[in-house]
């Protein structure tokens, strides 16, 4: 299996994706600023769990548009139980999933090499024009 997918498989089962042995869960929100087994960084950055929240939101929706698909097509629920039961059911499958969710993005970070440090002001995102405002800011501090 490629190298990359076995990264983000072990930060989904919330096992440092470089090692594959330490929990790096820190609480049922938060994952470990490092590995407890083999010292690697797990969260560096301000802003890094943006994109396990993006895989949490993307995979709940896919999960309750299938959920209202099948019981629409193969249920006899009336229309209130089923969306109070879908939107229940979002919610605590989002809560239980988001630092697995997290985990997998962490994994996906360390498959591309694209965690660490970085200085905002050489990031490519307040290079362009468009974020000169960001940068003003920055300069200012």
């Amino acid at each position: 299996m490629n190298s990359a997918v076995i990264m983000i498989l072990r930060g989904l089962a919330l096992r440092c994706p470089k090692c594959g042995s330490g929990g790096i869960a820190r609480s049922f929100f938060s994952l470990r600023e490092t590995c407890p087994s083999c010292g690697v960084a797990i969260e560096t950055r301000t802003g890094e769990a943006s994109g396990g929240m993006a895989i949490n939101l993307v995979t709940t929706t896919i999960l309750a548009t299938v959920g209202v698909w099948w019981f629409g097509v193969f249920g006899s629920t009336s229309l209130l139980p089923l969306m109070a039961g879908l939107m229940v059911g979002g919610v605590a499958f989002s809560m239980v999933f988001h630092r697995h969710a997290c985990g997998a993005w962490v994994g996906a970070l360390h498959a591309t090499s694209d965690i660490g440090e970085r200085s905002e002001e050489h990031t490519s995102e307040l290079q362009s024009r468009l974020h000169l405002v960001c940068r003003l800011l920055l300069e200012k501090k």
